[in-house]
């Protein structure tokens, strides 16, 4: 086939066109991945707040590193048996600001942590916390991997 001017604008036309179709189901995929990441911190904060085990321990990674905002570190068994055993009791979370990006199987998320809590024999608290949390999907589920917070 003799190749003219015209076939090879088509056929370069059609390649911008393929890359743009591409590169535009690759984003509609991290918007999806995005809504997915966020419906699973919102989980997450309703699992909080109702001190559910199976839905904290659904929720994590096994090999969570949990660290709070004065620097303690807790892994998941600590980070769900606090809660689930109600040593730590939160009556209101509230999360805003909230920016996710996701590469591949992980995602990034920053966001503003506002709480009322109460420990085991202390008064009640308010929080207002810079938290950055990382997710890993993993079995096609997104799991939170690490948080840090930090006082803002």
């Amino acid at each position: 086939m003799l190749l003219t001017r015209r076939y090879s604008a088509i056929a370069g036309g059609c390649a911008v066109i393929g890359a743009g179709l591409l590169s535009s189901a690759s984003a509609l995929a991290a918007t999806k991945d995005e809504a997915a990441v966020v419906q699973a911190s919102e989980a997450l904060r309703k699992a909080m707040l109702a001190a559910s085990k199976a839905q904290l321990e659904a929720l994590t990674a096994p090999n969570l590193v949990y660290v709070h905002s004065d620097g303690h570190v807790e892994d998941k068994a600590t980070y769900v048996g606090t809660i689930a055993t109600k040593k730590t009791v939160y009556t209101v979370i509230t999360l805003s600001n909230v920016n996710t990006f996701v590469s591949g199987d992980v995602a990034i998320m920053r966001l503003i942590f506002d709480c009322t809590s109460q420990d085991v024999g202390q008064p009640v608290a308010n929080s207002h916390l810079g938290i950055m949390q990382t997710w890993q999907k993993q079995g096609g589920h997104w799991k939170l991997l690490a948080r840090q917070a930090y006082h803002i």
